[in-house]
């Protein structure tokens, strides 16, 4: 059998929609990190970048278990002395639940020169988008086992 190299050329791009309401942070991120890697195609290479597009809508329905609402802390710096400042998951979730999801899809990327660029394909609303996307061919919902 041949050996097939990958190559840009061979990856076609494609589009997932998910709907956030109900689900947990934690299962929806992992979802998400594996969907932007590529690692659901039959043909993955951690060298490449897959042009796998997310669409992640109703961010503001997003669940998280327990007391983490409460006990959960997030640090903010500029790298000066004293300027060392703490946000609860709750402070940080009513001023903007993109930076939870960009913050904790971030951690769970590997850690390399895709990094970053991975971030680009991923799009997040607080909005129910499901209206827009009904007549598109072309994008894949996707819904999850588990809620």
């Amino acid at each position: 059998m041949k050996t097939i190299i990958l190559k840009n050329e061979y990856l076609k791009h494609k589009i997932y929609t998910i709907n956030a309401t109900g689900y947990f942070l934690g299962r929806l991120i992992t979802i998400i990190s594996q969907l932007v890697k590529g690692k659901i195609l039959n043909l993955y290479t951690n060298t490449l970048l897959p042009k796998i597009y997310i669409i992640v809508y109703n961010i503001k329905h997003i669940l998280i278990s327990g007391k983490k609402s409460f006990q959960k802390l997030y640090y903010f710096s500029s790298q000066r002395p004293g300027n060392l400042k703490k946000k609860t998951y709750n402070q940080l979730f009513l001023y903007s639940p993109y930076k939870i999801l960009k913050y904790s899809i971030l951690k769970m990327l590997t850690k390399n020169k895709l990094k970053k660029k991975f971030l680009n394909y991923i799009y997040l609303y607080s909005k129910n988008l499901s209206k827009i996307f009904i007549n598109h061919k072309n994008i894949n919902f996707l819904k999850l086992k588990y809620a």
